[in-house]
């Protein structure tokens, strides 16, 4: 599966680059499909319609989401481009789906490949990880609990704001009640 804001480039360049080299190498695998879901992809659409096995949810509602994350197996995440830390990969760590991302999409992360999801720039090592994790459940469960592990203790944000701002007045913020 793959959720994302459908009207980014960043997020368009990388499902065609998934859908263009990647699928095709996995389409014959019994059981496989990809589900894409998310905003402000009217105009994927259409273009979507000439791939096998793929299914598109444009604009789903937080149930049809919770549900999609619920019956998905992996999470792909094909980023070439963007900045900062891909919440798209924390949010399927977080939902318990195992992650094969490419480098721009763990960068900043804190996550390390083989450990706690799977990266790959390349179709034919991408579509490699994809295929292990759809065969072999334990091993994607091992990575989602070290994920999650590595979420619990990186990105708790209230531990965080009481570590950072709350501390005896840490860059000028003083400690009161929250």
């Amino acid at each position: 599966m793959f959720v994302g804001s459908l009207f980014m480039p960043n997020n368009v360049e990388g499902l065609r680059w998934y859908l263009d080299r990647v699928h095709p190498l996995l389409v014959r695998e019994p059981h496989y499909r990809v589900v894409i879901a998310g905003r402000g992809g009217e105009a994927l659409t259409q273009e979507l319609a000439r791939y096998d096995r793929v299914t598109m949810v444009p604009d789903p509602s937080d149930e049809a989401l919770e549900e999609i994350y619920r019956a998905a197996d992996v999470f792909v995440a094909p980023m070439f481009h963007g900045a900062g830390v891909k919440l798209k990969v924390l949010n399927a760590l977080a939902h318990g789906l195992p992650v094969v991302a490419t480098q721009v999409s763990n960068q900043g992360t804190g996550f390390l490949d083989g450990v706690h999801l799977d990266v790959s720039d390349v179709p034919g090592e991408f579509a490699s990880r994809v295929r292990e994790l759809l065969a072999d459940g334990a091993l994607g469960r091992k990575r989602v609990l070290a994920a999650q592990d590595l979420l619990r203790e990186r990105y708790d944000f209230a531990r965080f704001f009481s570590e950072h701002y709350l501390v005896g007045g840490a860059r000028g913020v003083q400690q009161g009640a929250v």
